[in-house]
């Protein structure tokens, strides 16, 4: 446990648990599904931002779908279904866009 000036302060965990031990299950079910549609509200928001920068980045790089597909050894309906943000993309894979495009990606943590 953490103290400071004699208070008790809790870790986002702690916290998390010690709201949970209050609820009744009904709440708690209620709680899991709203934080499962947050969850999934925030990946398909990443999906669609990614999207955008993929796509945005093979236009100023002057590449057709067609061509970074044969650079990356992928169909042309793969890009288009990543460009499109209907389907979800690995770092991995983003970094192999990247290289493709004569880019790199960077990932950073924002406040």
């Amino acid at each position: 446990m953490n103290y400071i000036n004699g208070y008790r302060v809790l870790t986002a965990k702690e916290s998390r648990e010690e709201t949970l031990i209050k609820l009744t299950p009904e709440q708690r079910k209620e709680y899991f599904r709203e934080m499962d549609e947050y969850s999934k509200e925030l990946d398909l928001r990443a999906t669609k931002e990614m999207a955008e920068k993929v796509s945005k980045a093979r236009k100023e790089a002057r590449f057709t779908q067609s061509e970074l597909a044969r650079r990356l050894g992928v169909s042309r309906q793969e890009i288009s279904a990543i460009e499109s943000g209907k389907r979800n993309i690995t770092i991995s894979k983003l970094q192999k866009i990247a290289f493709a495009l004569g880019g790199e990606i960077e990932i950073r943590i924002i406040k």
